[in-house]
């Protein structure tokens, strides 16, 4: 479950949420060094935005992605690609980072809402996976989403930020059948995940 790759507005540290952004000309040109690094999944499930697809391609060249319209990106409202400078002092803001980034943003989705979503997203995920006999899977989303499923795997809400991934950086797991989580066993950078895979077949990235 990687996270994708840079873009213009990650570099200059926004908010970037329902933004359909490309990525950078330098990511897309490091991600043609690294493709093949990844053993092909079986299935490929990737979030509709153009970053997602963009690094999906780059990291599995000509393998069909499966558009998973849950794994989207949470929804800024009136924060959308704004950054914290253009943030700071407003009082909506600060009450936002006072709830821990559960309260709705303005116009917006509310923390509660987007890792419920992306949970059942992932739920539906797996089972779709296991219904077309799928051993491995690989996923393409972004941070937010990433960290609303790892903090629902581990059943622990509060260990939500502990989960951030950096640009091209995911983890790998292991899940039972029913979809039901079996471990976390690594983070770490796409190299460190690419090592992992190469020694184990059945798994999901």
């Amino acid at each position: 479950m990687l996270r994708h790759g840079r873009t213009q507005g990650n570099l200059e540290h926004r908010y970037v949420g329902r933004t359909d952004e490309k990525l950078t000309d330098r990511q897309k040109q490091e991600l043609k060094e690294l493709a093949g690094v990844f053993p092909a999944p079986d299935l490929l499930y990737v979030s509709p935005m153009r970053r997602c697809r963009q690094t999906a391609e780059g990291l599995f060249p000509g393998q069909e992605q499966i558009l998973w319209e849950a794994f989207r990106e949470t929804d800024f409202g009136e924060y959308e690609y704004l950054t914290y400078e253009d943030l700071n002092g407003r009082p909506a803001y600060q009450a936002w980072i006072d709830s821990g980034g559960l309260t709705a943003f303005p116009h917006g989705e509310s923390g509660e809402a987007f890792r419920r979503r992306c949970w059942q997203g992932f739920q539906s995920c797996m089972a779709d996976a296991s219904h077309r006999g799928a051993e491995s899977v690989g996923i393409v989303c972004h941070g937010g989403t990433i960290m609303s499923i790892c903090a629902a795997l581990t059943g622990d809400p509060a260990s939500f930020y502990h989960w951030q991934a950096a640009n091209l950086q995911g983890f790998r797991m292991e899940i039972t059948e029913n979809g039901t989580n079996r471990e976390i066993c690594l983070e770490g950078s796409i190299q460190k995940l690419a090592d992992t895979c190469k020694s184990k077949k059945n798994s999901v990235l």
